[in-house]
């Protein structure tokens, strides 16, 4: 499966509580399709993301079956529809896409690292509301980790007196024993270290399970 999506979130903001009403931050990334508002937020272009699944199963030797899955994704963990001007889940993890947001209150401080005009200096004292959530990667400009996982699984029957038949299975889950991250946080804090181009991404929070082993055996009379 190829897909990709296209969002436009650009109508004004009229929640209940009052807060966002022609806020334009609700405005900042509305647009996926790159055609308005860029000048608050440009969006160059979502790119395609591929999901597939590959499988077999043959016979091998003294009557041992063996299957094997290929299973790869771009990672929809935790994937929920945004409200208007939010575009973020809450382990910042949009459809594979990583968005780092940055919650604002009245003593948020900028990042001691930052490239900014007062680095470890109050944002904004004067903000009256509550707090204020601004997105600062557009979407699709940076991407989650690919969930590849390998699982593999043998089989053989034994045939007793001709009226029992036993089938023992074991089936191994995730062969290469990867640790692909699955969800992070992605909140702007003290520091803009994890989030700069190139760097590693937010905090892991949830990563693919570990390598595991399941034994049976079936009997039927």
């Amino acid at each position: 499966m190829i897909d990709h999506m296209i969002d436009r979130s650009c109508d004004t903001n009229a929640s209940s509580n009052g807060n966002a009403l022609n806020d334009p931050n609700t405005l900042r990334y509305c647009d996926w399709s790159g055609s308005i508002y860029q000048n608050l937020g440009q969006i160059k272009g979502i790119p395609y993301r591929n999901e597939f699944k590959l499988q077999t199963n043959v016979p091998i030797r003294w009557g041992v079956e063996a299957s094997a899955s290929l299973y790869s994704n771009p990672v929809y963990t935790n994937f929920s529809t945004p409200a208007v001007g939010s575009l973020a889940g809450a382990d910042g993890d949009l459809a594979g896409f990583q968005t780092v947001t940055w919650s604002i209150s009245s003593t948020t401080k900028y990042p001691a690292n930052c490239n900014c005009p007062n680095p470890g200096g109050v944002v904004d004292p004067g903000l009256a509301q509550g707090a204020e959530s601004v997105v600062l990667v557009a979407p699709g400009s940076r991407l989650g980790p690919r969930l590849n996982q390998v699982d593999v699984n043998f089989r053989k029957k034994f045939r007793i007196r001709e009226k029992y038949t036993i089938q023992g299975e074991l089936g191994i889950f995730n062969l290469f024993n990867t640790n692909t991250v699955l969800s992070q946080g992605m909140s702007l804090g003290s520091s803009v270290t994890p989030f700069l181009a190139g760097g590693p991404g937010g905090t892991p929070t949830t990563i693919e399970n570990p390598r595991m082993f399941r034994a049976n055996m079936q009997v039927h009379f």
